[in-house]
């Protein structure tokens, strides 16, 4: 299934203990697990899970000031090139509430990891 964010986030940061009045950076949120979920079901087929085909694949996404995934890429394959496309078309189908930083809509790069478990 889609796992949940990493601590992997780059531009929520400020440097120092957050200000009350200005609001803590908040990474974005994903909007459609049901969606990816139901990508991931589909691509990952029964095929490929009884020959055991199993592993990790950590997706670098660029998620907007919107929430729109602008790009995708492989952090660390999972050594499977079927694994690593399809965790591509599973990261191309998210939508994120955007990041936060002082309560305004941020673009961001986050990590993400996308486990595939062949049961």
């Amino acid at each position: 299934m889609f796992a949940t964010l990493s601590l992997l986030v780059a531009g929520c940061a400020t440097a120092g203990p957050p200000k009350p009045t200005t609001g803590e950076p908040q990474p974005p949120e994903q909007a459609n697990r049901e969606a990816c979920d139901s990508v991931l079901e589909r691509e990952y087929t029964p095929a490929l899970r009884s020959a055991g085909v199993e592993g990790e694949v950590r997706v670098w996404f660029h998620v907007d000031e919107k929430g729109i995934v602008r790009d995708v890429r492989i952090g660390v394959s999972s050594g499977h090139s079927e694994l690593d496309r399809i965790a591509l078309r599973v990261a191309r189908c998210s939508r994120f509430v955007p990041a936060l930083n002082r309560g305004v809509p941020v673009p961001v790069w986050i990590q993400l990891p996308i486990h595939f478990r062949a049961r």
